[in-house]
């Protein structure tokens, strides 16, 4: 399967390392437990996944992404194995939710299979059957336990493995080193955010390009004749346009003149126009208000209606709270009767009870006094019949189950005949009072029933007068609504008919006197346009022959320019050259960078995998030891309650091991802590010395290597010194290469004030010094990247060792608590278990005395 097959595409590395330093919080090289859960947890979300992500489903991941299986993940199993799990991890929910569905109802059907047998079979043989089998599984245990060695071969190989991690200590920590790589990786990015020296050509060629545009502009400009006779251009121009806005504006008054009385004349007529709609609104009014008081008689006569309805329906109210009322009274006398009959058989279960518990007590006393023999003979004896008394005590059980088991079938028959008698008495009882509660109910119901009829028959007639009324009084506001529709239509007509007749003279006499306006601003214009046209070809012939004097001595001042650009374009190719002899050799230095990379980490994840094999071992060791005396402990314990001491005894061991182990906890920190504050000062000591070779590379290194192209750059800029171009591009140049140092280079190494563009500076020297930290600084960077990378190889082996014994010992410390706490909780549980079945024979015998009592 692909990952096309999935339909997602996998991560890029930098999306995974941005994915590494969000989740790795602590920022100690690797990804925990808690920060994977967390890392999932998003992309859950993300992928809008509702239900939260189960402990196996983590657990697949962790085992998927953790090759090595060191109980924690690495940047190199994270970049190399995330993506399996981004491209499938939607067939991964869908899995796991079809997994969780299946295993619920599983569950389901097991408890309900459960809670059949439990019902056909009783619960004591049930508890026999297992303590049964408990027993014969704890004998085995007890005897696989007397064949295995001496607990002191576990504390020899503690010692070996110790050994061992002390001298993978000294081989040094290689998570500073990842750590360091990182910071150099990140470093690089950062550097090559301000662009490659490569780019120099790219950047020359473009300025090159915009001193090209500038001069077309500048011919453009020059063939539009002199700034001075454009302006005077302009001005007259300007004075014709405000000749035009004055004219416009005279015949705008005019116009506004023509709107006003056109608009005196629209409210004349629209004076007019309301007087009419007062008549009309007044007639409106009159009609308005015979039908309001015709709807008040209505609404008046609706209000009596409703309050004789609503009478009705508190009477019908009244009968249904008495039913309700007789109801209440007939289910009382029901609990009453039900609570008497629960009292008697309470009563009946307590007399049963207490006969149980005397048998009970009895039988206890005699079980103790049986184990006190037993107990007392195996401490006298153990060591010589400790076989032989656990079969007689499995006789003495066996027999004394089969005498209960009788004795408990011969119980719960008499028990079930009487449960069976007192379950038909109360069934009849119950069918009883039933019955009369069902005849009380049925003529209630019937009663109820006549005075609901008698009710919604007088309802009904009242509804259907109503009715009758209102349509009579819906024709009568129907016929007077279609006459006042007929007077308002007719109102209408006759006012739009005047409107369109106003409307038509007013635009007769507006478009006339607009025409003729037109016609004499349109002269105007045309004679107006002629004079322009006249005056624009004068000037143009003018400008022409302006155009071609400045275009001759363009074109003299740019072939002096173009000799002076091919001299500079020798110059850069120089440049240009150098710059990728020094660019192969950084690339060559980051590939020896990156095998190295790769190397450490194949040694680091071999270190881990031969630690976790060792660990696996250790706890095979530790495990099979303690579940051992565990065993050994629990047997003793459920069988005869004698080996109490020996439990105390490796309780006491294995506190003294766990204080041991927090014990080296402490000193292997304490030890941390000392390498840290050595590796402090190694990198002040790196610090210092980088200082140093930066001033070296200052004041040595720059001038050998760029001695020859400086003293070519100063010849040429003295050949040229004459020309100002030349002198301003040679300015630019030593600006630009200002601004890129100060960019690539650390703050404090080039003194920036020499890129200053003025005429008091130096340009020679400027781009002689400005060249020389160019070319020196990236060779100076390598030289310190690769000293630094050996000084950080050591110190990285020395921390990745002691992070490794560290989390080792938290691992011991943490196992040996968790066996300390199963022990103690072991111990609890036969308690309990001892406890549970004392109980359940009292209540055995509880309900035997049950039913003696009858």
């Amino acid at each position: 399967m692909s990952a096309g097959d999935s339909g997602v595409e996998p991560l890029n590395e930098a999306n995974l390392s941005a994915l590494w330093k969000f989740y790795d919080k602590d920022k100690n090289g690797v990804i925990t437990r808690a920060e994977l859960e967390n890392l999932l947890d998003n992309i859950r979300k993300k992928d809008k996944i509702k239900e939260p992500l189960s402990s196996s489903f983590v657990d697949e991941v962790e085992q998927l992404l953790d090759r090595n299986r060191g109980g924690h993940i690495a940047f190199v199993e994270f970049q190399s194995e995330f993506n399996r799990f981004w491209v499938y991890r939607f067939q991964m929910y869908e899995r796991f939710a079809r997994g969780d569905h299946t295993s619920t109802a599983a569950h389901h059907a097991n408890h309900r299979h459960k809670s059949a047998d439990d019902h056909d079979n009783s619960s004591i043989r049930v508890e026999l059957e297992a303590s049964r089998r408990r027993v014969d599984e704890l004998e085995r245990e007890l005897g696989q336990l007397k064949q295995r060695g001496d607990p002191s071969d576990l504390n020899r190989r503690i010692r070996q493995l110790e050994d061992e991690i002390a001298n993978l200590r000294e081989r040094g920590d290689p998570s500073e080193l990842a750590r360091q790589v990182r910071d150099l990786e990140n470093r690089l990015a950062d550097l090559s955010q301000y662009g490659d020296p490569a780019d120099l050509k790219h950047r020359i060629r473009e300025l090159e390009g915009r001193v090209t545009d500038l001069q077309g502009d500048l011919e453009r400009m020059g063939r539009y004749g002199s700034p001075e006779d454009l302006v005077r251009k302009i001005k007259s121009l300007e004075l014709q346009l405000e000749d035009l806005t004055a004219s416009e504006k005279e015949q705008k008054a005019r116009l506004e003149a023509e709107k006003q009385r056109a608009l005196q004349q629209q409210e004349e007529g629209a004076a007019e126009w309301a007087n009419k709609c007062d008549e009309l609104a007044r007639t409106i009014k009159m009609i308005r208000e015979e039908h309001e008081s015709e709807r008040e008689n209505f609404a008046r006569e609706l209000s009596a209606s409703r309050t004789r309805l609503t009478d009705k329906e508190r009477e019908i109210d009244q009968l249904a709270a008495t039913h309700r009322s007789e109801m209440g009274k007939l289910r009382d006398a029901h609990k009453r009767h039900r609570a008497e009959q629960e009292e008697q058989l309470d009563r009946a279960a307590a007399s049963g009870r207490v006969i149980l518990e005397a048998e009970l007590r009895k039988k206890q006393q005699e079980h103790e006094s049986a184990l006190r023999d037993l107990s007392a003979s195996h401490a006298a004896d153990r060591d010589n019949s400790l076989i032989e008394l656990h079969e007689q005590y499995k006789k003495k059980l066996e027999d004394w189950q089969k005498e209960q088991e009788n004795l408990l079938r011969a119980k719960e028959r008499q028990h079930d005949e009487v449960l069976r008698d007192l379950r038909e008495t109360h069934r009849q009882q119950l069918e009883d009072a039933h019955r009369e509660w069902q005849d009380a109910h049925r003529s209630a119901l019937d009663d109820h029933k006549e005075n609901h009829q008698r009710a919604t028959q007088a309802h009904e007639e009242h509804i259907s007068r109503l009715k009758e009324r209102l349509r009579e009084h819906q024709a009568v506001l129907e016929s007077k609504e279609q006459e006042h529709a007929g007077i308002v239509s007719q109102l209408r007509e006759t006012h739009r008919k005047e409107l369109e007749g106003i409307k038509g003279e007013w635009q007769e006499r507006h478009d006339n006197v607009l025409k003729k306006r037109v016609t004499e601003h349109a002269g105007m214009l045309e004679l107006k346009e002629k004079e322009h046209q006249d005056e624009i070809r004068r000037r143009a012939r003018e400008h022409e022959e302006a155009l071609k004097r400045k275009q001759l001595e363009y074109e003299t001042a740019i072939s002096r320019r173009e000799k002076s650009a091919d001299d500079l374009k020798g110059v850069v190719e120089r440049l240009e050259q150098n710059i990728q002899d020094l660019n192969g050799k950084l690339e060559e230095a980051r590939t020896q960078a990156r095998g190295r990379t790769g190397a450490l980490e194949a040694q680091w994840s071999r270190h881990t995998q031969e630690l976790k094999q060792a660990f696996l071992r250790k706890e095979r060791d530790l495990t099979r030891k303690f579940e051992g005396r565990l065993a050994e402990l629990l047997a003793e314990y459920k069988s005869l309650h004698a080996d109490h001491n020996e439990l105390v005894e490796s309780k006491k061991d294995v506190e003294a091991e766990l204080q041991f182990v927090k014990k080296e906890k402490y000193e292997s920190e304490s030890k941390l802590q000392a390498l840290r504050t050595i590796t402090e000062g190694e990198l002040k000591k790196l610090r210092t010395e980088l200082a140093r070779e930066r001033l070296r590379w200052t004041k040595e290194i720059l001038p050998q290597n760029l001695g020859v192209i400086m003293r070519e750059v100063e010849f040429l800029y003295e050949q040229n010194q004459s020309d100002v171009a030349q002198v301003r591009g040679m300015r630019r140049i030593i600006a630009l290469v200002g601004r890129y140092l100060g960019q690539l280079l650390p703050k404090g190494t080039v003194d920036l004030r020499i890129f200053v563009d003025s005429d008091d500076v130096d340009e020679g020297g400027a781009l002689w010094r400005a060249l020389h930290c160019g070319f020196g600084g990236l060779e100076n960077i390598k030289n310190a990247s690769e000293d630094k990378q050996a000084r950080l190889d050591k110190m990285e082996e020395t921390m990745e060792s002691m992070i490794q014994r560290l989390a080792f010992e938290e691992a011991r410390s943490e196992q040996l608590e968790r066996l300390l706490s199963t022990a103690n909780l072991s111990r609890l549980r036969m308690g309990e278990d001892f406890r549970m079945r004392v109980d359940a024979d009292k209540s055995m015998l509880r309900r035997a005395e049950e039913k003696k009592i009858p």
